[in-house]
């Protein structure tokens, strides 16, 4: 089974969904799990269940929709069709949980004002409560887990718009830095856990100079999908049919990026290409 928890930034139009995709591809499965409130009660699919939620975090926004599930939640929510017996824990000894997070903490809480404790204080924070879920789902009996580090989301188009799209914001990679230390500092003595290093995979595609990875994209910083209006975002419409406040490109596998914070499925695909063999290896398939 797996268990797929995304945690996306509060501008992101499209979920991790190529993402997701692309994990079940690797470990054998045609199509990613169902997702957890298209299920009908008391059933289950075998290939698992998508308890992921656009636009979640794992703390819960002051200023967000509270009927979005945090992490917490979703990792209940498994936990109670385990309690109930929907789902025999003899399966879950077998299975993988994939915790998928972008970050979305340091938009959301960061802008309600969650990081006047300062960023060392809050970044712990973060990966402490990570970490306890992880630990969690082990106690429920999950032979695996995986988890990505955050991209450098400095590099995303939302925040190299400012520069004409041609650098990246230092101050938004340093959070991505600090957090991805501490999450494999506080991972590191944990067994059957793999952190997904989407950070070097992102890096080497959109600041890497003449590389394989870097050279198969026209445009690494720039998004196919570009709002007409400075604080819109992609597919916004206006009053008519006929109104569209966006525009696309061409031809999208030449852009690392779709939209403000996506990467297109091309780009999806090379970074999974480069962390393709590391998870195979984990969860031992090759």
């Amino acid at each position: 089974m797996v268990l797929s928890v995304w945690l996306l930034h509060r501008w992101a139009r499209a979920p991790h969904r190529p993402l997701l995709q692309l994990h079940a591809n690797i470990m054998g499965l045609a199509v990613a799990p169902p997702a957890y409130k298209l299920t009908k009660k008391n059933t289950w699919d075998k290939s698992g269940m998508t308890f992921a939620v656009g636009g979640t975090n794992v703390f819960q926004a002051p200023t967000s929709n509270k009927a979005v599930p945090t992490l917490r939640d979703q990792v209940d929510r498994l936990e109670s069709l385990i309690v109930d017996g929907t789902i025999s824990r003899k399966h879950v000894q077998h299975s993988v949980a994939l915790i998928a997070i972008s970050g979305n903490d340091y938009v959301l809480v960061g802008d309600a004002g969650g990081m006047n404790i300062g960023i060392g204080a809050f970044v712990k924070n973060v990966s402490t409560e990570i970490v306890s879920n992880v630990q969690r789902l082990q106690e429920m009996g999950v032979a695996k887990v995986l988890v990505n580090n955050i991209p450098p989301i400095g590099c995303a188009p939302s925040q190299t718009m400012p520069s004409g799209f041609a650098r990246c914001d230092r101050g938004g990679n340093n959070y991505a830095s600090v957090q991805n230390r501490d999450l494999k500092r506080q991972l590191r003595a944990m067994d059957d856990v793999h952190i997904i290093d989407l950070h070097t995979a992102f890096t080497n595609i959109v600041e890497g100079e003449n590389t394989e990875v870097s050279s198969f994209f026209d445009e690494r910083l720039a998004p196919c999908c570009k709002s007409t209006d400075p604080s819109g975002y992609c597919g916004q419409m206006g009053d008519s049919d006929s109104d569209f406040r966006y525009t696309l490109c061409k031809n999208a596998d030449k852009y690392f990026y779709w939209d403000e914070m996506n990467p297109t499925q091309a780009g999806w695909e090379i970074v999974m290409e480069q962390l393709e063999d590391p998870i195979k290896k984990f969860l031992e398939l090759n």
